[in-house]
């Protein structure tokens, strides 16, 4: 499953850059991935149950289409060692990811890049497609939004942050998973049910298909199509809200 398992100094002696609080671009082997580490300065022993718990659910969905794909494990030295030994304990700190060289769908539109019709399909349908395979295998997202889609070199979609540490955005919270949190201030939205959690995920799909309608580029006919679907958002209750596969079943039916 992992093709790779370094030391973090391993890690650190190699060119990179940093991305995002706690995420860098690395070079190893003449290849570039993202590297990904305990985002706190100061290691607690909940850090390593963290990333083991992403690295699991990277794993569940290794080769899987449109998911972003796990390359290695980082490790280091357990810092809670008291005293020299010949046997190392070792903690995982980090992990590698395959490198999507086009960036997110974000920076897509802030490069006002031209998307073609085709494109927005693409992309509606490769989220919609890894975001069924989580709900199938009882797993949500809760945190869908344009910066978690990435692209490759070919322009296909992959879904990132897929392992539910408890991470959100307000903004791309459901209605009522806001007043879930609201009502629950020291919760987050993996503590609801499932079922909420994938009502939540399917309203944040929706939208995301309209940012994609709507902010990359103008549009045609799959653009309104797009569009219609994020008008619906105000409309629909959870129990009657899309699925993925039902949104993919009507995009399937539209004219390429």
């Amino acid at each position: 499953m992992v093709a790779k398992k370094l030391l973090v100094g391993e890690v650190l002696n190699h060119n990179h850059q940093l991305i995002a609080p706690a995420v860098s671009t690395i070079t190893l082997e003449h290849r570039k991935f993202i590297y990904k580490t305990i985002d706190r300065p100061i290691y607690e022993p909940r850090d390593t149950e963290d990333i083991i718990s992403e690295i699991n659910a990277l794993a569940q969905f290794c080769e899987e289409p449109n998911i972003a794909q796990l390359v290695g494990l980082v490790e280091s030295e357990n810092p809670y060692k008291t005293s020299p030994s010949s046997k190392m304990l070792r903690v995982v700190t980090g992990f590698l990811l395959e490198y999507y060289s086009k960036g997110s769908l974000d920076h897509i539109t802030s490069e006002e890049i031209a998307v073609t019709e085709y494109l927005k399909m693409q992309w509606a349908m490769q989220v919609g497609k890894a975001l069924n395979l989580l709900h199938t295998k009882g797993r949500s997202h809760l945190d869908i939004k344009p910066s978690n889609v990435v692209l490759d070199s070919e322009r296909n979609a992959f879904l990132i942050d897929i392992g539910g540490a408890g991470y959100y955005t307000w903004e791309w919270l459901s209605p009522e998973m806001q007043v879930y949190m609201e009502e629950n201030t020291e919760k987050t939205p993996a503590d609801a049910c499932l079922d909420a959690q994938i009502a939540t995920d399917c309203w944040a799909y929706e939208k995301l298909l309209f940012f994609i309608a709507t902010e990359c580029s103008p549009g045609g006919a799959i653009s309104d199509e797009l569009r219609a679907f994020g008008d619906d958002l105000t409309k629909s209750r959870p129990e009657t809200r899309a699925t993925p596969s039902n949104t993919l079943a009507i995009l399937n039916e539209l004219p390429s």
